[in-house]
């Protein structure tokens, strides 16, 4: 929930700038619509998470679930996969793939939250992570607002009003 909640927060905080901020063509290009504001929310969220897959590995090697083969290489390349993802939505030409991957990520990384909260049933405790067993299952639930943020922030879904009319 840190991850959607970080989202939110800085999505929020670009889409104001964008609105009312300084009269900057650049910031109201960059931050204007909601779109626009949600992939900045997003990307900073994933370089984040990413970043922290990177810098602390061993934080992560709880939730990988016992049948995936290769754990630290596999948080690894999910750290690399979410910094390239976020990294991609400002890509114009990236930009939907990098949409369509990120919401692959997040059907993807579902085994590992479905591992946290077994290990919170377990009395396993990942450091950082509330060990409440309820919270995971809560958590759980978001994973398809992450998948629909990433489509929309990629500009895959709803189409942009301005990709619809071209033919």
């Amino acid at each position: 929930m840190f991850f959607v909640a970080l989202m939110l927060i800085l999505s929020l905080i670009a889409f104001l700038i964008g609105k009312l901020g300084p009269h900057s063509r650049m910031l109201n290009q960059l931050f204007g619509s909601k779109r626009d504001a949600l992939r900045t929310g997003l990307s900073l969220a994933f370089l984040f998470v990413g970043m922290d897959h990177l810098l602390t590995p061993d934080r992560y090697a709880l939730m990988v679930p016992a049948w995936v083969p290769y754990p630290s290489q596999t948080i690894f390349l999910t750290g690399i996969c979410e910094i390239a993802g976020a990294m991609g939505l400002w890509i114009t030409s990236m930009r939907k793939l990098a949409g369509v991957c990120l919401a692959l990520y997040a059907v993807a990384v579902s085994p590992a939250n479905i591992q946290n909260w077994l290990n919170a049933t377990q009395g396993i405790v990942v450091e950082g992570l509330p060990t409440d067993p309820d919270y995971y299952l809560f958590r759980l639930g978001f994973q398809p607002l992450i998948i629909l943020c990433a489509l929309y922030a990629g500009a895959v879904w709803p189409k942009p009003p301005e990709a619809s009319q071209v033919q």
